[in-house]
């Protein structure tokens, strides 16, 4: 699967993987490698710059052990890990509580299907939110937008998409 930022995430700028200059207030790519790395274990195989008007992320792609890459976006000022997402192929992993008191990403998923079956085609942890969000696609192949409470997984909106946001 080939990501590309631009689409994804709007204007980004590439980068190298030492990006900071000396006395930068913002962590450096090796950095948001490191961190991304230690949320969702993996191989990082991608980092690029998000900016935009109030977001300035690393947005770190990691390949997992099942052949799944996964994004992890970083503030760049803080070093915060602030969404972690995936938009396949395949979803049968296990990944490991992004915070204190997430779900795990098996757990989640288990609930989302549960309140709205059919095949996830994207999933997104929003930290900052406490936020589990799904993708699902119906045996109608209709799409649906299902928001959970992140410790819970209790779902808070269920909404008809035509397309992942």
């Amino acid at each position: 699967m080939t990501f590309i930022f631009v689409a994804a995430f709007g204007a980004t700028v590439a980068c190298g993987s030492s990006d900071t200059g000396a006395g930068s207030s913002e962590i450096s790519s090796d950095q948001a490698q490191a961190k991304a790395t230690a949320v969702v274990p993996g191989t990082a195989t991608a980092t690029e710059k998000l900016d935009t008007t109030d977001e300035h992320r690393w947005v770190v792609a990691v390949k997992h052990a099942s052949g799944a890459v996964i994004e992890v976006e970083i503030e760049r000022a803080s070093g915060a890990v602030v969404e972690i997402a995936s938009e396949g192929p395949g979803f049968d992993y296990e990944l490991p509580a992004f915070a204190p008191k997430f779900l795990t990403y098996t757990q989640a998923k288990a609930k989302a299907l549960e309140a709205k079956p059919g095949a996830v085609e994207k999933w997104e942890a929003k930290l900052a939110d406490a936020e589990w969000e799904f993708y699902v696609r119906d045996a109608d192949t209709k799409l649906w937008e299902l928001k959970m409470t992140a410790e819970t997984g209790a779902v808070t909106t269920v909404v008809q998409k035509d397309k992942p946001d």
